[in-house]
């Protein structure tokens, strides 16, 4: 967190561990939203994870998106179906 004159500036931050760089550096307020996609090792279909920054600033889990039901992502009381061989979990 920053400060601005009086006013606080929280920023999100994502760095490449591994070499140290950062990828992303934004200002954020509550509401914000962060998507992060990647194609799962072992189908080779993409799955979106989406969180939300809440009204203290923590970043919180709120959905996946997958395109198959991959073993440990398979959790049937809390997934939708939003097309076909596309399900959600909330």
């Amino acid at each position: 967190m920053a400060y601005l004159g009086l006013y606080p500036l929280h920023i999100l931050s994502i760095k490449d561990i591994s070499n140290n760089k950062t990828v992303l550096q934004v200002a954020t307020t509550p509401g914000d939203n962060l998507w992060i996609v990647f194609v799962n090792s072992v189908e080779g279909l993409p799955v979106a994870d989406h969180f939300v920054v809440n009204d203290n600033y923590e970043i919180l889990f709120t959905e996946t998106i997958f395109q198959a039901p991959y073993a440990g992502y398979d959790h049937a009381e809390r997934s939708e179906v939003l097309a076909p061989n596309t399900t959600k979990i909330s």
